[in-house]
Parts: C-alpha cells; sequence; structure tokens
C-alpha cells in the first residue's frame, strides 16, 4: 500500500474501525484528526511514514496531557500499529509506540497491560539502540516505577541503578 492512502485508509475504510475510532475521537480529536487530513496526506507523501507516525504520537501526548485516556489509548494503538506495519517489530518506532502505551495504561492503573509493554519496549530499544542509550534508561525508570507501585521494591531498585548508571555515563 502507498503511503499517501494509508491516512485515507485509517479514516474510511472498514466501516467498523472508521465508526469506532470516530466514536472514540468525538469533539476535540475527531476535528483535529480531521482538519489534518490534506496536510497528512501531503507531509506522508514527501516525508514517508514517519510524519504520521509522528504526528500521531504527538496527538496521544496532547490526550494524555489532557486527561482523555480512552481517546490517547485508541490514538496510541492506531501509532503502534501503523510503526510495526511499516516499519518492523524491532524499530524504535515501535519501541516509542509501545512506550507511549505503557504510559497511558501505567497512568491508569492497569499495570498488568503496562508492564509487558514496557518489557517490549525495553528489549527493541537495548536491541536496537544499545544498552547505554538514554532512551532505554527511561524505559528502565518507568518500570522502576512500575514494579514499585506493585509492591516489588528489590526489582525496581535494581532497574533505578542501572538507569542510574546510563543517565551518568552520558553526563
Amino acid at each position: 500500500m502507498a503511503p499517501v492512502h494509508l491516512f485515507d485508509n485509517f479514516l474510511t475504510r472498514g466501516g467498523v474501525s472508521y465508526t469506532k475510532h470516530k466514536t472514540v475521537l468525538a469533539a476535540g480529536s475527531w476535528e483535529w484528526v480531521s482538519s489534518c487530513r490534506g496536510r497528512l496526506r501531503d507531509r506522508v507523501s514527501m516525508g514517508g511514514l514517519n510524519v504520521w507516525w509522528e504526528t500521531l504520537n504527538q496527538e496521544v501526548m496532547r490526550l494524555f496531557r489532557a486527561g482523555h485516556y480512552d481517546r490517547a489509548v485508541v490514538l496510541a494503538q492506531k501509532a503502534l500499529q501503523v510503526a510495526e506495519q511499516n516499519v518492523g517489530p524491532d524499530h524504535p518506532h515501535v519501541a516509542a509506540s509501545l512506550y507511549n502505551l505503557a504510559l497511558l495504561y501505567q497512568d491508569q492503573g492497569a499495570y498488568a497491560q503496562a508492564e509487558p509493554l514496557y518489557k517490549r519496549s525495553l528489549a527493541i530499544r537495548e536491541k536496537a539502540l544499545g544498552p547505554d542509550h538514554p532512551d532505554v534508561a527511561a524505559s528502565l525508570e518507568n518500570l522502576a516505577v512500575l514494579y514499585l507501585a506493585t509492591d516489588r521494591g528489590s526489582e525496581a531498585l535494581a532497574l533505578s541503578q542501572r538507569a542510574a548508571k546510563i543517565r551518568a555515563m552520558k553526563r
């Protein structure tokens, strides 16, 4: 599928998906997605899928900051799907999408859903970026916070210490 058609397909293909996303993205987000349609089509055709993926993730974070978790989760799942389908399962974009989705779940107290996403994101980042990359440290820190929230202090401490070593090396 040519990149220029992906956004159109996201909005118009598969009636159930379209209806679901339009319903969930009611109010502010749906207008935002609709208004971006033409601009995104132009940008995707010029700059590949990175722009579309980045735009989806920016909207995920905007919704997250505004407390619209349900709508943010829908877009985060879509960003993950876009990344997996277009750059492969071991790409840093997939890791970032997993990380964002895990943040959303963790912030809602859905630790069982967040943990495997953090772990997969961490594994991808370690492999793709190296074990001492700052993004690896961020993954370790958030997984440590999750472990603290689920009464796994010794595991949290080990991850926090490893993250601190990475941060110290990058100074």
